[in-house]
């Protein structure tokens, strides 16, 4: 989402980006400002609310009032568990292969040099 931000230079999107650039860390009311206005958040079947990307208790936070603001209830709230080595192991096994510059994971799809 802050990704889509910052490359569509959308206006939370640059203010994040000086941010970045500056070595800081985004605010979670600019990721909160995202949430509440990126493509991946989407209301469906009446007040439901998906979002992949609240990941503070002050981003939960706006979240609910948010929805408390547009008088709506979540009914159901589902965390995905992930284990920290698997995570690691889905970042540090990425891979750019350079004759070709496609990329590949050393565990999950290997293309041959």
């Amino acid at each position: 989402m802050l990704r889509e931000h910052v490359a569509k230079e959308l206006p939370l999107g640059v203010e994040a980006k000086k941010i970045i650039d500056a070595g800081g860390l985004v605010s979670d009311d600019i990721m909160v400002g995202m949430t509440l206005t990126s493509s991946r958040t989407t209301r469906r079947a009446g007040t439901a609310l998906y979002t992949t990307d609240s990941s503070t208790v002050p981003q939960t936070g706006e979240l609910d009032a948010m929805v408390t603001s547009r008088q709506e209830a979540l009914d159901l709230v589902v965390e995905l568990v992930i284990p920290g080595q698997f995570l690691t192991s889905r970042i540090t096994g990425c891979l750019i292969r350079p004759a070709s510059g496609c990329t590949y994971h050393r565990e999950f799809r290997y293309i041959q040099p």
